[in-house]
């Protein structure tokens, strides 16, 4: 944002001296739209022409060299229209908005309507306080007709927008039959409904969205009836939607996705790099893709964490009924997704290529159910096929994960699972990466923490808990049978769990797994690098290790949660030991009073 001049007071001899020096100059005034209608135009050098009213019925007054125009008050729209209109033609516009409620839902005007034609001139508006606006049918709350850049801030972190599109039109964005374009939020709490057939942010009634980004704020966003949330509205695309930041929830109208197209339209270069998403798509729809009909093109994730929902015969990521899927990539953040009735978590009705998750993603993906006449859909991958010669045919798997680091993860759930469900079902495949992540910061050990297999009872640093391996080995006979037992115990362990999943078994696998597993280890306190890796092979499959030791004549007690962050053999010494105190400090724990 281009430096503003800050609003003051000139003394007498301060504003003579101005005077002698500038031709104009230069104020900054409040304007009240409880008084009548406010048209705000940008000039040069980010200065501003005002007309305005002071009294309702009054004549129309004008205030040149405006730096900073903020408008407040209230308007119920019960008599003549009362609107901001902000004009962009003669450069960047600048407009605070410091507790405005205008409401004109009975007038066929939109609350505030953004305009210019030159492509290089952009509005700002930055919101300060509470912020209510209400259209008439068929314009958007904020109507977007600027060649320019739509853009929404709150630098303060002081304000809130609650905005609502007339019927057939978007919240922000288009008015009836017209586009969103180029719209920006960074900032500010947001929430935003779109009209009949229309967007929350992007498109009116048979409007796209395109060039909508997202990098900061909280933003609601429900779309009207057949329209996305953010995107593309009744027959229209979503395209080129960026999410970089900030705390997003995007419930689709029926037929339509959550970000994306609306029904019979698609959703297309959708990326997701930061923030928190959530996002519901509406029945046959995708939650980020596609609406029924509509293809889920290009759709990339590559940090946040997202959370999607399909609807009723719709793709959680990917597209709605009857449309294709190509071009999905996740390589990084953490992605929650479910399909809805017969469709993938992850992919479309038809695919051309496969999902190609890579880096350190880490996906939990849940296909939609089956039942007597069709099958369940994939996890990642296609619909289900139906039924053929009476056989039901489930949906098919369509997943590259060859990049996939080995900081990664991919967990697919049996199908009908609900994202509420997951944290308590044992996933039907686990995928681990191969490939060392480049990018991994293994954390610092402790001084002497890992040196050597010993025991409590032979330690002759006392009160010094990060060096406690320097003391004397153990009989290594004794050592090789505590590892062994060890090893035997978690491995007969992980083995059975494995047994129960292949043999169909799911509720006696998930109740072993709930139980986790508990070593206690008396006075050993020291694991080798062969030992860790079955501990962290048992925390990816979802199993909690927790371990029982003592150091220093004191018991503690430490837990390896399931699917953990931090590997255990990362923390292993270049010798190829880690001391539990290492543990302790990582996973954390408690003393033990038994």
């Amino acid at each position: 944002m281009k430096n503003r001049i800050v609003k003051q007071l000139l003394g007498i001899s301060v504003a003579t001296v101005l005077f002698a020096q500038m031709p104009m100059l230069a104020f900054a005034f409040d304007y009240d739209i409880s008084k009548g209608d406010i048209t705000i135009t940008a000039t040069a050098d980010d200065v501003h022409t005002v007309t305005y009213y002071e009294s309702e019925g009054v004549e129309q007054k004008t205030a040149p060299g405006d730096t900073d125009p903020v408008i407040f008050g209230e308007y119920a729209g019960l008599g003549p229209v009362h609107k901001v209109t902000i004009n962009a033609d003669g450069g960047d516009a600048y407009v605070t908005f410091q507790g405005v409620n205008i409401d004109e839902w009975s007038n066929r005007v939109p609350a505030v309507a953004v305009k210019g034609t030159d492509a290089n001139n952009d509005v700002h508006i930055e919101l300060n306080g509470s912020n209510i606006l209400k259209s008439g049918a068929e314009h958007a709350g904020i109507q977007d007709e600027l060649e320019g850049e739509l853009i929404i801030t709150d630098v303060d972190n002081n304000g809130s927008l609650t905005v609502t599109g007339g019927q057939y039109a978007a919240a922000i964005g288009g008015g009836e039959n017209a586009n969103g374009t180029d719209i920006t939020i960074s900032g500010g709490t947001i929430n935003a409904t779109g009209g009949q057939n229309a967007t929350a942010i992007g498109g009116g009634y048979g409007g796209a969205g395109t060039n909508i980004t997202i990098s900061g704020g909280t933003v609601t966003a429900t779309g009207g009836q057949s329209a996305a949330a953010i995107g593309g509205s009744l027959e229209s695309d979503g395209t080129d939607i960026t999410i970089s930041g900030g705390t997003v929830t995007a419930t689709g109208g029926s037929e339509a996705a959550a970000i994306g197209g609306g029904r019979e339209g698609a959703g297309t270069n959708i990326k997701i790099s930061g923030g928190e998403v959530t996002a519901t798509g509406g029945t046959s729809a995708a939650a980020i893709g596609g609406g029924t009909n509509g293809a889920g093109t290009n759709i990339t994730i590559s940090g946040g964490e997202v959370t999607a929902t399909g609807g009723y015969m719709g793709s959680g990521i990917g597209s709605g009924l009857g449309g294709t899927a190509s071009g999905i990539t996740i390589s990084g953040g953490t992605v929650t997704a479910t399909g809805g009735t017969y469709f993938p978590g992850i992919g479309g009705y038809t695919m051309t290529d496969d999902v190609i998750i890579s880096g350190s993603a880490t996906v939990n993906a849940a296909g939609g159910a089956g039942d007597e006449n069709y099958g369940a859909g994939a996890a990642i991958g296609t619909a289900s096929d139906g039924s053929s010669f009476g056989i039901i045919v489930n949906g098919t798997e369509k997943l590259d994960s060859s990049g996939l680091y080995d900081t990664g993860s991919i967990n697919t759930y049996p199908a009908g699972t609900t994202i509420a469900q997951m944290s308590t079902t044992q996933p039907t495949t686990t995928y681990i990466g191969t490939i060392e992540d480049p990018n991994a910061v293994i954390p610092p050990n402790p001084s002497g923490q890992n040196d050597k297999v010993i025991t409590s009872d032979n330690n002759n640093n006392a009160g010094d808990p990060n060096n406690n391996v320097t003391s004397d080995t153990s009989p290594v006979d004794e050592a090789h049978a505590f590892v062994a037992s060890t090893d035997a115990k978690l491995q007969e362990h992980i083995n059975k769990i494995l047994a129960l999943i292949n043999s169909g078994k799911i509720a006696e696998a998930n109740a072993l797994i709930a139980n986790g597993i508990l070593l206690d280890t008396g006075r050993w306190y020291t694991f080798n690098k062969d030992t860790c890796a079955l501990i962290e092979k048992a925390s990816q499959l979802g199993i909690k290790v927790t371990l029982h030791y003592e150091y220093d004549h004191t018991k503690y007690s430490t837990t390896i949660p399931a699917r953990s962050m931090i590997s255990p053999v990362s923390l292993c010494n270049a010798d190829g030991f880690v001391g539990f105190m290492n543990f302790y400090k990582y996973y954390g724990g408690f003393v033990r009073s038994n």
